[in-house]
């Protein structure tokens, strides 16, 4: 039979970056299943191959022997990604959780193309939703065939079919959760079925899966792939409401330098933006901005040095005025490091200080300068008003003085 078409199924280049070798599993239409390893192929026929899959997820699991791992229980190509990393092997529990919708962090691209981190609001999913599909479309993903078809989902497609299937079937009880990694509220899978939750139902309390590596690197790199691992917070006021524990957004920070975008409420009046919770930090490069521009910096409760925030006292504040009431979405840029060291945070302090006292030692200078001059002057001008020449002239001056008055 001759060979109409060949579909690939896979490619796992596609899927790890910088994956060393070809491993590809093609359906040769009319033929048969061809799996590409190296310079080898396997041809199987369909039986074949879903045996060999049967097989393959049997050793997986006997591996990842995990209380609550099963391959069953995750998409496929999400645990091909981790097996590339090498997470897998380094996998040491899963813990079920739950987490506020309007809590979870999501990788996108800002405006400039430039990658950058989200609350769930303003993720590409959550904005294709709403008609916004500019971002979803520009990204580049593997989707599944649709049923019964040769032909993958588009972006669009996929984001209207979770949905679907979010209201006809509902969020997993136990398959296909949101997963997380350690304690970071980055998901590393499921960023859709989380957008149409929210979409759908609003800011709900949901179940999450939580994996825990015991390589910490690892672990960091993968859930925070941009080195993003300080939580934050982002609090609002308002006309009507003050600062509260109820109106405030998570926001994940880097030790790198971060920028993310926020979606935030209506009718907003201040921001107040809490770099860390119970610990000393530095803030580097801070800035916020919206569609009006630069929102301004009205008060925090640190010391400025050498263009940073520094904060000794462990409740760290940045109030913020926005410009007008409209704006509904902003990008924080924050370089927030801890400072485990109190030491250096003194030093900090003393360097301040140091340079105060420069800069008030230099005004004092200045000062003593500035009344030399007027002293100066003024001795010359009361040798000049004692002058026999000034007392002879001063007939003249009245008069002159007269003339211009008119």
């Amino acid at each position: 039979m001759s060979n109409p078409a060949v579909l690939s199924l896979v490619r796992l280049r596609d899927i790890i970056s910088g994956f060393p070798y070809r491993f590809d599993v093609e359906d040769n239409i009319g033929e048969a299943i061809h799996i590409h390893y190296k310079e080898i192929r396997l041809d199987l026929t369909i039986q074949e191959f879903l045996r060999l899959a049967d097989e393959a997820e049997k050793i997986v699991n006997a591996l990842v022997a995990v209380e609550g791992f099963s391959v069953d229980r995750f998409d496929p190509v999400f645990l091909v990604g981790l097996a590339g990393a090498g997470a897998l092997a380094s996998l040491q529990r899963i813990v079920e959780d739950e987490c506020w919708l309007a809590d979870l962090i999501v990788d996108t691209i800002d405006e400039n193309g430039q990658e950058c981190y989200a609350n769930l609001q303003a993720s590409r999913v959550t904005k294709a939703l709403h008609g916004d599909v500019a971002q979803n479309d520009a990204r580049k993903q593997i989707n599944h065939f649709k049923r019964c078809s040769v032909e993958q989902y588009t972006n669009e497609e996929r984001v209207q079919y979770n949905l679907q299937q979010i209201k006809q079937v509902g969020y997993p009880s136990g398959k296909d959760r949101i997963v997380l990694m350690n304690e970071s509220s980055i998901i590393i899978d499921g960023q859709h079925r989380a957008a149409c939750l929210y979409d759908a139902y609003g800011n709900i309390k949901v179940p999450v899966n939580r994996m825990y590596l015991s390589d910490l690197a690892l672990s960091d790199a993968i859930a925070n792939p941009h080195k993003y691992d300080i939580n934050s917070l982002l609090f609002f006021r308002s006309d009507e409401e003050d600062f509260s524990e109820t109106r405030k957004l998570h926001i994940t920070n880097s030790m790198l330098k971060n920028r993310q975008v926020v979606a935030i409420p209506e009718s907003l009046t201040e921001l107040r933006f809490d770099p860390l919770e119970d610990d000393y930090c530095k803030v580097e490069g801070f800035s916020a901005q919206c569609s009006e521009g630069t929102i301004p910096v009205v008060w925090h409760n640190g010391f400025e040095h050498q263009g940073a925030f520094w904060f000794y006292n462990k409740d760290p504040q940045i109030c913020l005025r926005l410009p007008t009431d409209g704006i509904r979405e902003i990008c924080i840029t924050a370089d927030v490091r801890k400072l485990n060291n109190p030491d250096v945070l003194m030093k900090a302090l003393k360097e301040q200080n140091e340079d105060a006292n420069q800069l008030a030692t230099a005004l004092r200078e200045e000062n003593k300068a500035i009344n030399g001059k007027l002293e100066q002057i003024s001795e010359q001008y009361n040798r000049l008003t004692k002058s026999v020449s000034w007392r002879i002239t001063k007939p003249l001056r009245n008069a002159m003085h007269l003339l211009r008055r008119g």
